[in-house]
């Protein structure tokens, strides 16, 4: 048919041909078949029953089109409106199609589907127990791993374990990792598709004996006592303690940042503030807390359809005990 014709156009043509030729190759035609789909949902309600009985010779190829703009939620009511009487009609005989569309199908939609699905009672009870029996397989559609990846040896997995952190498949971190080993461990991890994309340093400020202060690398420990301490040792020390509560005091601390690879992988981060102990039980309580999220969004739809399938088959089964007639 010429793409180049007013849509108008070509749906007329598709409804006559529809009627002298309902076995044309175009009828096996996804993208054609999903044309005369949209322009049938685009009808007017008034002439819609119209342009329905013209298309009937071809109503089980429209089927399938139908379904996905039934199933799709971003569509309007009116055009789901119109493809759920369509196909109360079209799929009178499919129940398989019937089947998936009651699973969907909102109260009102359920109302004409229901009963049409009713006269298949057999083969529906038969789909509605499939879907009982369906085991949901998470699927995180991450992009798979490059084959030329090393697997992380279990000396530096101990290393990194060692050092408050966590290497998984896909990222890893550690929390108080001195400066030298960590740069020893990334470049050894580059090889398994690890890259650092974050370092924050941690500074402890040290009260010498001679009341200078000193900066030393590492994990954050109590200011000096106030008593022995100087007005800038307590301006130092207050500020380092309400940084690691988390406010802001003075000059932030500028990050560290290393150039990131063409990796799809997620990179091996330093941190280091608070308790090590309880900071990696929060970060692994929140990665695991992010799994459970993903896997209770996709665990939704499916047990959406169970709960209607067994709505399906407690109307269609008798309760247990009593004798049917």
């Amino acid at each position: 048919m010429d793409e180049q014709q007013p849509s108008a156009r070509r749906f007329h043509a598709a409804c006559v041909l529809a009627d002298d030729d309902p076995d044309h190759a175009n009828w096996t035609d996804a993208g054609f078949t999903k044309f005369i789909a949209e322009q049938l949902v685009g009808v007017s309600p008034v002439y819609v029953g119209q342009y329905q009985e013209l298309l009937r010779p071809v109503a089980a190829s429209l089927v399938p089109a139908l379904s996905e703009i039934f199933k799709d939620p971003a569509r309007g009511e009116l055009a789901k409106t119109l493809a759920n009487t369509l196909l109360a009609d079209y799929a009178a005989k499919d129940p398989e199609a019937l089947s998936e569309l009651v699973l969907v199908a909102d109260a009102s939609s359920d109302k004409s589907l229901f009963p049409v699905l009713q006269q298949h009672q057999e083969t529906a009870v038969k789909n509605m127990e499939a879907v009982l029996d369906r085991r949901l397989e998470p699927d995180w559609k991450d992009t798979p791993l490059d084959p030329a990846w090393t697997e992380p040896s279990a000396a530096v997995r101990a290393r990194i374990e060692a050092a408050h952190g966590l290497l998984s498949e896909r990222y890893a971190f550690c929390q108080d990792m001195p400066w030298d080993t960590f740069q020893e461990i990334a470049e050894t991890l580059r090889a398994s598709g690890y890259h650092p994309t974050r370092v924050r340093p941690n500074v402890t400020i040290l009260r010498a004996n001679s009341g200078a202060s000193a900066v030393v690398a590492g994990l954050p420990t109590e200011p000096p006592p106030p008593d022995r301490a100087t007005s800038s040792d307590r301006r130092s020390a207050e500020c380092g303690s309400r940084q690691r509560s988390g406010e802001t005091c003075g000059r932030r601390q500028s990050g560290v940042r290393r150039p990131a690879l063409n990796s799809r992988r997620p990179a091996l981060n330093s941190a280091g503030s608070g308790d090590p102990r309880s900071t990696v039980g929060d970060l692994r309580s929140a990665t695991e807390r992010g799994q459970e999220t993903r896997a209770q969004q996709q665990e939704t739809c499916a047990q959406q359809q169970e709960t209607r399938a067994q709505q399906c088959l407690l109307l269609w089964s008798p309760p247990s005990g009593l004798a049917t007639a």
